[in-house]
Formats: C-alpha cells, sequence, structure tokens
C-alpha cells in the first residue's frame, strides 16, 4: 500500500457504530475499532487517498504527526491484510469546468442549465444537481465521488458509473468540458 492508493471497504464489509466505537464485519469476523481505528475507519471513503487520510489525522495530533502518518499507514495495511480494505491507485483524472457559454440556475432541488450560444436547457434532477455543484467545486471525480459517498451512505455500488455516466453526457452536450 502506498500513499497515492486510495482505500475502500471491501465488499460485503459493514460497520456499526456502538456508542463511539466500530463493529466491522466481513461475513465472517467481527472485529471491533475504538478511539483513533474507529477515526481512521471513518475517514476510508473510496475517494481519499492514504496519504490524505494520514494527513488528515495528523491534524489533529499536530504534536506528534509524523508519528500519526506513520501509525496510520501501518493500521490501514493491517486492515488491507484482513480483507477489510480494498485499494486501487490514485488517478488525478480528468478537471471538470463549466465553459464560459454555460449559466445556470439552482431552483429548489434542481438546476436548471442553459447553453446561452444555443438556447439548449437541460434541468438536471436532484442528485443530479449535486453531482453538478460538486463538480464545479471539486473539479475531479474522486472528489466527487467521496463527497457523494459521505452525504449518501447507502447509495448503490453503481455510484462512480452513474456519475461518470452524468459527466460524460454533460460533457457531450457542450455543458461541462473536461480537461486532461
Amino acid at each position: 500500500m502506498t500513499p497515492q492508493d486510495v482505500p475502500h471497504q471491501a465488499p460485503d464489509t459493514d460497520a456499526v457504530d456502538i456508542e463511539g466505537e466500530l463493529l466491522v464485519y466481513d461475513g465472517e469476523v467481527l472485529t471491533l475499532l475504538g478511539g483513533t481505528s474507529a477515526l481512521i475507519w471513518q475517514q476510508v471513503d473510496g475517494g481519499r487517498t492514504v496519504g490524505e487520510i494520514a494527513d488528515a489525522l495528523a491534524d489533529r495530533f499536530p504534536d506528534s504527526s509524523e508519528q500519526v502518518r506513520t501509525e496510520v499507514l501501518g493500521f490501514l495495511a493491517q486492515l488491507l491484510d484482513k480483507g477489510l480494505l480494498e485499494t486501487r491507485p490514485s488517478v488525478v483524472g480528468p478537471r471538470y469546468v463549466r465553459p464560459d457559454h454555460v449559466g445556470w440556475v439552482r431552483d429548489g432541488d434542481t438546476c436548471l442549465l442553459i447553453d446561452l450560444d444555443t438556447g439548449t436547457r437541460r434541468a438536471l434532477t436532484s442528485s443530479g444537481s449535486r453531482i453538478w455543484e460538486l463538480a464545479l467545486e471539486q473539479g475531479r471525480l474522486e472528489p466527487v465521488l467521496a463527497a457523494l459517498r459521505s452525504e449518501y451512505p447507502d447509495a448503490p455500488e453503481s455510484l462512480p458509473d452513474e456519475v461518470v455516466g452524468l459527466l460524460d453526457e454533460l460533457v457531450e452536450a457542450g455543458l461541462l468540458l473536461r480537461h486532461g
């Protein structure tokens, strides 16, 4: 495991919060995580890299930040060895930006996009609107997915494909630009 890897919970792994401690079950074994271990587990959202998780926790303990980083990396490696986590390499990926000829407004739960050159309009669903806003704020796919997983912990496993599908549709329609 490297600091650039992105950890995510292994399939069929579930965690239950019991008074500040987490009981993690992988279908066969129960693992109790308390204190800092629980904090580390909660940072694993499928969007942050190992290095970002270590940095976030090191910021909480500035007097021993290097030691914390080392311990976080070691603990995540243990979870990987136990089969509770899986990793994938971090992909910087393309950056998404709104073209100058596209205007948008939020109306309740939805966003209305308009191509000012052609007059083409597109209304996004509430979830599509959230993806649109996050794409403009975050610019890259991984932070968008991380934010969505945090906001919607029960989102289906197909979430990344659905997000990429919407972003691709918006790019094809000329309502969003993809750089890189």
